[in-house]
């Protein structure tokens, strides 16, 4: 795509190519795509295009098969795209979201196509403590909110994973997906309990920022975790992304 890379700001010439490219998958209208796939009703704005695809169409999260008794955590849920892709399929799972735009969106997706019986919805940012921060959202679309400390007009209650597992009630857990935009290592930080009493499965983001699998895969093998670590093609360049899938 000759004019994404030729382009100073690239926003425009994402906005048309996503306009467009989901027209295969849904409709839009008002800005808002209603894709239908696997007999489900997806909502979402066509910037987020990009986080659809990577869930549905280039399956970045392959590694994990899921399993009728099996208790999810997905760990920035964005707009549903993970959650729904596996809920009809495992027990249950608990979705955290922070940034209130993807909330109302996955709340909407999970409700729309009736699986509210087998999804916690939590509107939190996870961290390594309990405090009140910040959201940053001046990235592409929603997707690329990410958490500061800088004051922004968006604030929001974070917790640990440790704490979210007693509130819930879980029992078990077999498996974390996390992706936030570089903050996945202090989440890990504020899990360790739970990493340590339940042994779940882990898929990680990693690529946000330069080694981040490295520090990623360091801190996990310190809890005896076996790390494996594969990259998944782009569409808009010759590049890939970098994931993490860890095992106790």
């Amino acid at each position: 795509m000759p004019l994404y890379y030729l382009a100073t700001d690239k926003r425009p010439v994402l906005n048309a190519f996503y306009s467009v490219r989901g027209f295969p998958h849904g409709y839009s209208k008002g800005g808002i795509r209603i894709a239908s796939y696997n007999g489900l009703n997806i909502a979402f704005p066509f910037e987020e295009d990009p986080s659809f695809d990577d869930v549905w169409l280039r399956n970045v999260y392959y590694p994990y098969q899921p399993r009728r008794d099996h208790v999810v955590m997905d760990v920035g849920a964005h707009m549903g795209f993970f959650t729904l892709k596996i809920a009809r399929k495992v027990a249950r799972v608990i979705a955290v979201e922070p940034d209130p735009t993807n909330f109302r969106f996955l709340s909407r997706n999970v409700n729309v196509n009736k699986l509210g019986g087998k999804v916690a919805l939590e509107n939190l940012a996870l961290g390594e403590k309990e405090r009140m921060i910040f959201l940053d959202r001046d990235g592409y679309g929603f997707g690329r909110t990410k958490t500061t400390s800088a004051k922004t007009c968006v604030s929001v209650r974070m917790t640990t994973i440790d704490n979210l597992v007693d509130r819930e009630r879980v029992d078990r857990l077999d498996i974390i997906k996390i992706d936030t935009e570089g903050n996945e290592l202090e989440i890990l930080r504020g899990a360790t309990a739970a990493l340590k009493k339940y042994k779940p499965d882990l898929l990680l983001a990693a690529y946000h920022f330069h080694c981040e699998h490295i520090h990623l895969a360091r801190f996990l093998k310190s809890l005896r975790y076996t790390v494996s670590c594969y990259s998944i093609p782009l569409f808009l360049s010759n590049g890939t992304e970098t994931y993490l899938h860890a095992t106790a």
